[in-house]
């Protein structure tokens, strides 16, 4: 049993890490590190929205966010999730330092 009397720790990410196919945006977010790992699983939140509501926090232990914002009332009656994570996205003008690409930080 996980913290909280859950027995799967749950990671959610926000909806814009995908497009409108489903797809990633970005082509590798790391989710291969949750391949085997036992009592750990993922979801991608299913609607994207500007700021988040309760209902979407609600069922997972971390958020692996974009760009929803998080506001006091995101947060109301949401008891099992104990942390955010927000990843920032930037594309350089030179060349060398991007490799061609953006990068995620």
């Amino acid at each position: 049993m996980k913290a909280g009397g859950h027995s799967q720790f749950r990671v959610g990410f926000s909806a814009d890490f995908l497009d409108e196919s489903g797809s990633l945006v970005f082509p590798d977010v790391g989710l291969s590190l949750f391949d085997g790992v036992a009592g750990l699983s993922n979801e991608f939140m299913k609607q994207y929205r500007s700021e988040y509501l309760p209902a979407q926090l609600t069922t997972f232990d971390v958020v692996i966010s974009l760009k929803p914002r998080v506001a006091a009332h995101s947060l109301e009656g949401v008891e099992r999730l104990c942390a955010i994570g927000r990843i920032w996205v930037y594309a350089s003008s030179e060349p060398e330092r991007n490799s061609g690409g953006i990068r995620i930080v």
